[in-house]
C-alpha cells in the first residue's frame, strides 16, 4: 500500500474498535435499563400483595365475605407465591418475556377467585388503579404500563369468570364500561410516558443525524418541559455546528487554494509562467528514469540570452522582462508541446527533449530556437534585436548513478557547453565534450587563486612609457597588473582580467591597482619631468560601481598625488552602457580634478555628439589603427581623422602599439604627439621607470 494507506489503516482499525465499544456500551446499558424497570413492575406487584391482603381484612367486618378465610388465605398466598418466582427470575437474571405473560395470566386467576368467594362486588380492580396511579406518579411509567396491561387483560376475564361461577347472569355491559374505564386510565397513564419515548428516540436520531454531517436537523420545541428545553440548546447546537463546519469547509477550500497557488508558485516562474529551476530538475529526474528503462537518451538545451544586460541598461528592467516574456513566448513556438522549457534565472533558459535519436536532432532545435530568437523584439516602441548562446548536452541512465546526481550532472555540463558558445560568439550553439569540464574545472580553480592572489596583494605592478614622439621624452606611464602564479607561471592579463570581470573580482582588483599606481606615482613626480602622468585602466564594472568616486579619492589622498596627475583609462564600449549614469560618474571624477581617457578610440559606438559631451581629455587610438598605418589601406586615413577630431575637440591624442620605427616616423608626421608600443619599451617594473626617469 501507498503511504497514505498505511497511515490511515490504523486510524481505521481504532474508529472501528472505538465504535464497536460504545456499541457494547449501549447494550450494557439497555441490559441495566430492562432489567431495573422489571424490578419496578416486581416491586409494584408488592403492593398489590399487600392490598389485596388488606382488602378481605377491611371487608370482614362488613360482612360482605361469605366464607373470609378462604381469601385471607388465598389471595395473599397466591398473589406472594407468584411474586416470589417472579423476583427470584429476576435475581437470576433470567427473566424472560414469557414471565410477564405468566404473572399475567396468575392475577387472573386471582381476580376470577376473589370474585367467586366474594361475589359479584368482590373484584379487586381497585388494586390495580392504586398500583398504576402510584407508579405514573412516583415516576416509574414503565411499573404503571405493565400494571395498566395487567389489569386491563385481567379484569375482564376475572369478572366474568366470578359471575359464571356463582351462576350469576354477566352483565357485559357493565364489565364492557369498566372495561373501558380501566384502559382509558390506561392510556391516560402510558400516554406520558409514550411521547417521552418517542421524543427521546427523535433525539436520539437527531443526534445520529448530527454524528453523520446532518446539521440541518432540529428537535421540535413545543413543549416547556426538560426535553423542550434540551431541544431548544439542541436546535442552537446544531445551528452553531452548521455554521462553524461550513466555514471550515470554507477556510479548507481557501486553504486548498491558496496552497495549489503556493505549489504553482514553487514550481514555476512568477514572470513567465515556466517551469522554474526546482521543477525543471525534477522533470529531468523522472525523464532519465523513463530513459534508463526504455533506454533513451535524454537531452538539455542550456539557453543564454546575447545582449539582456545591454537592453536593460538602455531601456529600463520593464522592458527586460517584457523581452523575457515574449522569448518565453517564442521558445515555447519553437519546441514541441512533449518538451518542458523553463526559466533558470536572469536570462538563462533550459529545453529537456527526449524521445530524440541522436545530436543531429538536438542541433536541430537549437537552430530553430536561435533563429526564433533573432527574429526582431519590438519593446517600448523600440526594435530589439538579440541572439542566444545554447549549450547542448546528452546523458543516458545510469544503475549506479542516482537520477539526482545524474541531472546534476547534465545540467552542468549543459551549461559548461553554453559558455564555450559564447566564447566562441554570439547567437552559437556547442555540444558538450569531456574535455569541455576540464577547462571549466581549471577556470573555477584559476578564479579560487585570483581572489586569494588579490587579498594577499600578490600582483605586481608593471608600467609602460608613454613617449612623446618628437623627442623620445617620457611624459607618463600606463599602469598593467601583472600575475605570476607560483605554479602556473605568468599569467597574462588576457587570462585572469575577464575572469576578474565575470566575477566580480574586477572591482577589488582595480581598487588595490589604483591605490599602488599612485603610491609609485607620487614617489616619482618630484624628478619626473612637468606634466608627468600615470595612467590607470577602468572597467566597466568599476565604472557602474557606486564605490568608484570614493576610492579614487582615497587613493589620492593616500599617497599625496595631484589629482591632474592621473588619467583613468576607459574603454569607449563602456562609456555607452547606461549612459545617464555614466554621465554623472564622469562628472564626478572630473570635479576631484583628474584626466579622462577614451581607451581603445574607433572600436567603439560613441557618434560626434556623444563624443562633445563627454568630459574626456584624451583619446587613445586603438592599436588596430595602427599596424597598417602608412600603407596602402584606410587606416592612414582613419588615424588621421581621429586626430583631426582630437584637434578639433582639443583633446590629446595616443597612439598605442607602435612597434617599429615606420609606424612612429608616420604618426609623428599626421601631427600625433604621444605614443607607446614596444619600439619605445614594454611594460617595465617600477625601478626600472626610477631609472629611465632618472637618465
Amino acid at each position: 500500500p501507498s503511504a497514505p494507506e498505511v497511515v490511515l489503516a490504523p486510524r481505521a482499525a481504532a474508529k472501528a474498535s472505538e465504535a464497536q465499544a460504545l456499541r457494547d456500551l449501549f447494550a450494557r446499558e439497555k441490559q441495566l435499563q430492562r432489567a431495573e424497570r422489571h424490578a419496578q413492575a416486581i416491586g409494584m406487584r408488592y403492593i398489590f400483595v399487600l392490598v389485596s391482603f388488606l382488602l378481605p381484612v377491611a371487608d370482614l367486618y362488613a360482612d360482605v365475605f361469605t366464607e373470609p378465610w378462604r381469601t385471607l388465605l388465598l389471595l395473599p398466598l397466591i398473589s406472594g407465591v407468584t411474586n416470589v418466582i417472579a423476583d427470584r427470575l429476576r435475581r437470576t437474571g433470567n427473566a424472560a418475556p414469557w414471565h410477564f405473560w405468566a404473572m399475567m395470566a396468575m392475577d387472573t386467576f386471582v381476580i376470577a377467585l376473589a370474585t367467586s368467594f366474594m361475589g359479584p362486588h368482590g373484584y379487586l380492580a381497585i388494586p390495580f388503579y392504586m398500583t398504576a396511579a402510584a407508579a405514573y406518579g412516583l415516576g416509574l411509567p414503565f411499573a404503571a404500563g405493565v400494571q395498566l396491561t395487567m389489569a386491563a387483560l385481567a379484569h375482564p376475564a376475572g369478572r366474568a369468570t366470578g359471575f359464571v361461577s356463582e351462576g350469576m347472569e354477566v352483565p357485559w355491559q357493565m364489565i364492557g364500561v369498566e372495561t373501558a374505564c380501566l384502559i382509558g386510565l390506561g392510556y391516560m397513564a402510558l400516554r406520558g410516558p409514550m411521547i417521552f419515548t418517542k421524543r427521546v428516540r427523535r433525539a436520539r436520531e437527531a443526534l445520529a443525524g448530527l454524528e453523520r454531517g446532518d446539521f440541518g436537523v432540529r428537535l421540535p420545541a413545543r413543549a416547556l418541559d426538560d426535553i423542550g428545553f434540551l431541544a431548544v440548546s439542541f436546535n442552537s447546537t446544531a445551528v452553531s455546528l452548521g455554521d462553524m463546519v461550513e466555514e471550515l469547509h470554507t477556510n479548507i477550500h481557501e486553504r486548498q487554494k491558496v496552497e495549489a497557488r503556493l505549489a504553482h508558485q514553487a514550481f514555476h516562474d512568477p514572470l513567465t509562467g515556466l517551469a522554474n529551476r526546482v521543477r525543471f530538475r525534477d522533470r529531468v529526474e523522472h525523464a532519465l528514469l523513463r530513459a534508463g528503462r526504455n533506454r533513451e537518451r535524454v537531452t538539455v538545451l542550456f539557453v543564454d540570452l546575447d545582449g539582456f544586460k545591454r537592453v536593460n541598461d538602455s531601456l529600463g528592467h520593464a522592458s527586460g522582462d517584457q523581452m523575457l516574456v515574449l522569448v518565453a513566448d517564442r521558445l515555447l513556438n519553437a519546441t514541441r508541446g512533449c518538451d518542458t522549457v523553463a526559466r533558470l534565472g536572469g536570462d538563462e533558459f533550459a529545453v529537456l527533449l527526449e524521445n530524440v535519436r541522436d545530436d543531429d536532432d538536438a542541433v536541430r532545435v537549437a537552430e530553430r530556437i536561435g533563429v526564433a530568437l533573432r527574429a526582431p523584439l519590438m519593446l517600448d516602441r523600440a526594435e530589439v534585436v538579440i541572439g542566444a548562446s545554447i549549450g547542448i548536452a546528452r546523458a543516458e541512465s545510469r544503475g549506479d548513478v542516482p537520477a539526482a546526481t545524474l541531472a546534476g550532472e547534465l545540467l552542468r555540463d549543459a551549461d559548461v557547453a553554453m559558455y564555450r558558445a559564447k566564447a566562441q560568439g554570439t547567437s552559437s550553439y556547442e555540444i558538450f565534450a569531456p574535455h569541455m569540464h576540464a577547462l571549466v574545472r581549471d577556470r573555477l580553480a584559476l578564479e579560487a587563486e585570483l581572489r586569494h592572489a588579490i587579498e594577499n596583494e600578490s600582483l605586481k605592478l608593471a608600467y609602460q612609457p608613454i613617449v612623446n614622439l618628437e623627442d623620445g621624452t617620457m611624459s607618463g606611464v600606463e599602469a598593467l597588473a601583472r600575475w605570476t602564479h607560483p605554479e602556473r607561471g605568468v599569467i597574462g592579463p588576457d587570462v585572469f582580467i575577464p575572469v576578474a570581470e565575470e566575477t566580480g573580482l574586477i572591482i577589488p582588483l582595480g581598487r588595490w591597482v589604483l591605490r599602488e599606481a599612485c603610491r609609485q606615482a607620487a614617489g616619482w613626480l618630484p624628478g619626473a619631468p612637468a606634466g608627468f602622468s600615470i595612467s590607470v585602466n577602468v572597467s566597466g564594472r568599476q565604472l557602474q560601481h557606486p564605490t568608484l568616486v570614493q576610492d579614487v579619492t582615497e587613493a589620492l589622498a593616500d599617497s599625496g598625488l595631484r589629482a591632474e596627475s592621473l588619467v583613468l583609462e576607459i574603454t569607449e564600449t563602456a562609456l555607452v552602457q547606461d549612459a545617464p549614469a555614466t554621465m554623472r560618474r564622469l562628472n564626478e571624477l572630473k570635479e576631484l580634478g583628474v584626466r579622462l581617457a577614451i581607451d581603445d578610440f574607433g572600436t567603439g559606438y560613441s557618434s560626434l555628439g556623444y563624443l562633445q559631451r563627454l568630459p574626456v581629455d584624451v583619446l587613445k587610438i586603438d592599436r588596430t589603427f595602427i599596424t597598417n598605418v602608412g600603407g596602402t589601406g584606410n587606416d592612414s586615413a582613419l588615424a588621421r581623422t581621429i586626430l583631426a577630431l582630437g584637434d578639433t575637440l582639443a583633446l590629446r591624442c595616443v597612439a598605442e602599439g607602435i612597434e617599429d620605427t615606420h609606424q612612429h616616423s608616420h604618426l609623428r608626421d599626421l601631427g600625433c604627439k604621444l605614443g607607446q608600443g614596444y619600439l619605445f619599451s614594454r611594460p617595465i617594473a617600477a625601478d626600472e621607470v626610477e631609472r629611465m626617469l632618472a637618465g
